[in-house]
């Protein structure tokens, strides 16, 4: 009894591990995608906030137009929805939907690693 607690249980762990890893390899190739289409852009870092919720920092040039702007409500909710038109995919939220992914969120940082757009993915 003891042998088939313990084997149900490690199912369960190297299971749901390896489906862990595997949602952040996806979202890092999608992530590899669009910065091959966007050289300008860089990625940081990619990490699982809580179980299933998913960030992924990257670094906008200064002087690229999806960078911070000015501080009129309009120009940065227009920046914003640019930048989730940019980098939340179909194939990013595909991944969202294919692992069940509760919170994908991708954020701009600039140089002194400010974050100060969100696109929320999923």
């Amino acid at each position: 009894m003891r042998r088939l607690a313990w084997s149900i249980a490690m199912f369960f762990v190297f299971g749901v591990a390896n489906a862990v890893g595997s949602a952040q390899e996806e979202i890092e190739g999608a992530i590899t995608n669009l910065t091959d289409k966007n050289p300008e852009l860089k990625l940081i870092r990619i990490f699982e906030t809580t179980t299933n919720n998913y960030v992924v920092e990257i670094r906008v040039p200064d002087n690229m137009e999806l960078a911070k702007g000015s501080n009129s409500r309009e120009k940065n909710l227009s920046l914003t929805k640019k930048w989730s038109a940019l980098v939340c995919t179909p194939e990013m939220k595909s991944i969202a939907n294919k692992f069940k992914i509760a919170f994908l969120s991708v954020r701009q940082v600039d140089a002194s690693g400010e974050s100060y757009s969100v696109a929320l993915c999923g």
